[in-house]
Parts: C-alpha cells; structure tokens; sequence
C-alpha cells in the first residue's frame, strides 16, 4: 500500500519508500487511481452503485415491465 497526500493536484507520498513505490508503479509520473489499484476507490464506487440503484429502484422495476 502506497501512502500519499494531493497537494494542488500533485501526489506527494508521505515516506520514502512511499515514493520509491509511486515511481515503480508510475514511472511516467501520471498516477492514475482505478478500482484494481486503489481499493477505496472500488468500495466508493460500490456504494454509489448502490445509492444509485436504491434511488432509481422504482424506475429500474417500471423498466423491467415494460413491454
């Protein structure tokens, strides 16, 4: 796990193994966060699903019986 805080839009890690992880990771410095690489990332976006589907659930029924 690699530790590290944005600062006006730049990752800066917090130790220097930290960096040394960044650098393997993204050689070309653009550090871009998904779902495979970032596990907060992945659960945030399961609970938006989830938000998403529970507001939209009467909508989503309504489709599921239209003809």
């Amino acid at each position: 796990m690699i530790h590290a805080r944005i600062e006006n839009g730049e990752v800066i890690p917090l130790t220097e193994d930290d960096r040394r992880e960044l650098e393997r990771f993204f050689p070309d410095g653009n550090v871009q966060l998904n779902s495979d690489n970032c596990p907060e990332l992945a659960a945030e976006i399961e609970r938006q699903s989830a938000l998403l589907l529970a507001q939209n659930k009467t909508a989503y029924e309504a489709l599921a019986r239209y003809d």
